[in-house]
């Protein structure tokens, strides 16, 4: 089940013997991580000063030797070891904790320790090329000492560099499925997309984006962001239309964060005429969907036929009885399996929609 035999490249080459596929993962990863010169003076324009200079002089400090500590007994002392193959459990020594100090006042990591294995993942049955696989990445437990330091100072800070229509609103917490091997990552990729948030906030001032009003009463939207999830709403004109591609390609140039086209979707008025769906995926390079896709696992549409919408949920439970029925299971098994993983699934959906009966 874990074994990749096949992978086709971006070519459709096939690939199947060891070799290959080593050859084939390090590629797509090497260019993956390269470093392009970019553009950033276009975002980083639109975005205000929202700390102080006290908490900027917070941030910049050096860490102290209890900030290091904090960050090790935070980590369990089993989890998962980085290439070095020690986990957390290995370094509360205070050597360690004084050499850390050291490496991040000189800015400069040792290469053995900044080494780190990436595990794939798949994203769905029988993936077939390298984006249907997942990377994470295990990290010496020395870097992810420095990165969960780091993360801790930024934490209490977060709030004041994140914005809601020009308003702070608090803090947030990201808790779904954004850690990846770096303690930090989840906390930097939320200060970055808000460099997008204030590329589509400027296009809208300047009245390039006219957003959609749910009715009369309602402020206009433009956009919803959860983690690497985003929802624009825009006008189907080819004007928006336009200034929505500009927008992504300038802060794909800033960020190296590109759009994943083979997971966007352009949703329109089920009475738009096949011209504009043509038009909006010819800019934007991404096909148009006439069924409701879905946002953070849910339906991002919900029509008159809900019982067509929320079919998913019996197909998932479906399949999930299909794969236990060739297992050995006592009642109590069973009961435990119905009660912990099949009750789970619509849980999540319920807790959102009124599901039909």
């Amino acid at each position: 089940k874990n074994h990749i035999s096949t992978l086709y490249d971006s070519e459709g080459k096939k690939h199947s013997t060891p070799s290959e596929l080593g050859n084939l993962a390090s590629s797509y990863f090497q260019n993956l991580f390269n470093t392009l010169p970019g553009k950033i003076h276009p975002v980083t324009d639109t975005l205000d000063c929202k700390i102080s200079q006290l908490d900027n002089d917070q941030l910049i400090k050096p860490l102290s030797k209890d900030e290091i500590r904090i960050a090790l007994f935070q980590m369990h002392k089993d989890k998962a070891p980085g290439p070095d193959g020690f986990n957390p459990g290995f370094y509360k020594r205070e050597d360690i904790l004084s050499s850390c100090n050291s490496w991040l006042e000189a800015g400069v990591l040792p290469p053995h320790i900044n080494d780190a294995v990436i595990a794939l993942i798949p994203k769905c049955p029988n993936p077939s090329n390298m984006k249907e696989l997942r990377p994470i990445a295990l990290c010496n437990v020395i870097y992810k000492i420095l990165s969960k330091a780091l993360a801790n100072r930024l934490k209490p800070l977060l709030h004041k560099c994140v914005l809601l229509n020009g308003n702070r609103v608090g803090s947030i917490v990201p808790g779904r499925g954004l850690r990846q091997g770096d303690p930090l990552s989840p906390y930097l990729f939320i200060l970055g997309m808000e460099g997008l948030s204030s590329l589509i906030h400027k296009a809208k001032l300047l009245s390039n984006l006219q957003g959609i009003q749910i009715n009369r009463g309602a402020p206009k939207l433009h956009h919803l962001m959860f983690a690497d999830d985003v929802f624009l709403f825009f006008q189907a004109t080819e004007k928006e239309t336009k200034e929505v591609a500009s927008i992504l390609e300038t802060f794909e140039i800033a960020s190296g964060q590109a759009i994943n086209f083979d997971k966007s979707e352009v949703f329109l008025n089920r009475h738009a005429p096949l011209a504009i769906h043509n038009m909006l995926s010819n800019i934007l390079h991404v096909q148009s969907c006439e069924t409701t896709s879905k946002y953070l696992g849910l339906p991002s549409m919900i029509g008159r036929n809900k019982n067509d919408v929320f079919r998913y949920i019996k197909e998932k439970i479906w399949k999930k009885l299909q794969s236990w029925s060739h297992k050995s299971l006592s009642k109590a098994g069973k009961e435990t399996l119905i009660k912990t993983v099949l009750q789970a699934l619509p849980s999540y959906a319920m807790s959102v929609f009124m599901i039909p009966p």
